[in-house]
C-alpha cells in the first residue's frame, strides 16, 4: 500500500504542478491584456496602433484561458486519488484465538403468503464455523440471505432445523447496515462515554480516523456516513472488540472512507465477518470469501 501511495502522491503533486503553472500563464496573459488596454486609454485616439495590438492582446488572453481550462479539466480528470494518510495507534490487547460462532445443517425458511404460502428457504444445509482472528467476506445477491445469516450468528434468529452457536464470553460488536439504531445518542463524542476512556483519549482516536477537533461534538446528521461507519468501527475496537459484525459497511461511502475503513480492519487486533458487494474491498480485508447463492454456502 505504502508504494501505491507514494506513486499515486507523486503523480497528483505533478499534475497540481501543471495545473498551477496553467493558471499562472493566463493570469500573466490577463495582466498584459490589461497593460495594453490601459495604455490604449492613455494614448486616446493620438496612438491608434494600441487599439489594435490591444484588441490582439485581448484575443490572446481569452484563446490562452479557453486552452487552460480545457488542459486543466482533462488533468483533474486523469489525476489519481490520493488518500489522506491516517496514523491508527489503538490499545493493544489480545485477543485469544477461541470459537465464536457456530452454524451446523442450518436451515432457515419462510411462508410466502403473496404465493399462496409456499415456503421460501433462503438458507439450506448451512455450515460454518468461525473464531476470534478469522477474517471474513460474506457476498451474493440482494435477497439471497446474506443479513439473516448475521441475524441467526448474533442470537436474533434461530434456525427452522440445525444449530446456531455463540461464544457468550467473546466480546462481539455488530455494525448493522445503514448504522441504523448503533448510536444511541445525538451528539458523537456522547456515544463513547462506557468505552473507558477519557475525552481527551476518544478525540485522539476519532481524529486518527480524520474524525478531528471541534467536529465531534457535532450531531450525528451533520456526518457523513463514511464519516459515521469511521466512527463505529473505532467505537468497536475502543469497547475492545474481539469480533465485528459489518452489514454493508462500505454502501454509499467515497473513496477516502472505503480506504480508512480498510486501514482500521488490517489493524484491527480481533476478526471480522464483513458483508459486501465490493470485490476490491474483499480482496484488501478478507482471507477468507464465502458466497451465498440459492440458500447454499459456499467457500470460494
Amino acid at each position: 500500500w505504502s508504494g501505491d501511495f507514494e506513486s499515486r502522491s507523486h503523480r497528483a503533486k505533478e499534475i497540481d504542478k501543471k495545473i498551477k503553472q496553467l493558471q499562472k500563464d493566463v493570469i500573466a496573459k490577463a495582466g498584459w491584456a490589461a497593460a495594453s488596454e490601459k495604455r490604449k486609454i492613455g494614448a486616446g485616439s493620438s496612438k491608434p496602433y494600441l487599439g489594435k495590438l490591444s484588441k490582439k492582446m485581448a484575443m490572446r488572453a481569452k484563446a490562452v484561458r479557453r486552452r487552460a481550462e480545457r488542459e486543466i479539466g482533462r488533468l483533474e480528470e486523469v489525476k489519481p486519488f490520493v488518500p489522506k494518510r491516517v496514523s491508527l495507534h489503538f490499545p493493544d490487547y489480545e485477543v485469544r484465538n477461541r470459537d465464536v460462532f457456530s452454524l451446523r445443517d442450518v436451515r432457515f425458511d419462510y411462508r410466502d403468503e403473496a404465493d399462496g404460502g409456499e415456503t421460501r428457504y433462503l438458507l439450506r444445509d448451512v455450515d460454518i464455523a468461525i473464531r476470534a482472528r478469522d477474517r471474513l467476506c460474506l457476498m451474493g445477491k440482494n435477497g439471497s440471505g446474506k443479513s439473516t445469516l448475521l441475524k441467526l450468528l448474533l442470537g436474533q434468529l434461530r434456525p427452522k432445523r440445525g444449530e446456531a452457536y455463540r461464544n457468550a464470553s467473546v466480546k462481539v460488536v455488530g455494525i448493522p447496515q445503514g448504522l441504523t439504531g448503533f448510536f444511541k445518542r445525538e451528539r458523537l463524542l456522547d456515544n463513547f462515554d462506557d468505552c473507558g476512556f477519557d475525552e481527551t483519549t476518544i478525540r485522539q482516536y476519532l481524529g486518527s480516523v480524520l474524525i478531528r477537533r471541534d467536529k465531534v461534538e457535532k450531531s450525528l446528521d451533520s456526518f457523513s456516513q463514511g464519516e459515521l461507519m469511521r466512527a463505529a468501527v473505532v467505537k468497536g475496537v475502543l469497547s475492545r472488540a474481539e469480533f465485528l459484525l459489518l452489514d454493508e459497511p462500505t454502501s454509499h461511502l467515497d473513496i477516502e472512507s472505503i480506504d480508512v475503513l480498510e486501514q482500521l480492519l488490517r489493524g484491527f487486533a480481533g476478526g471480522y465477518l464483513v458483508i459486501s458487494h465490493d470485490r476490491s474491498f474483499a480482496a484488501s480485508i478478507a482471507s477468507k470469501l464465502y458466497m451465498l447463492d440459492d440458500g447454499r454456502l459456499d467457500l470460494v
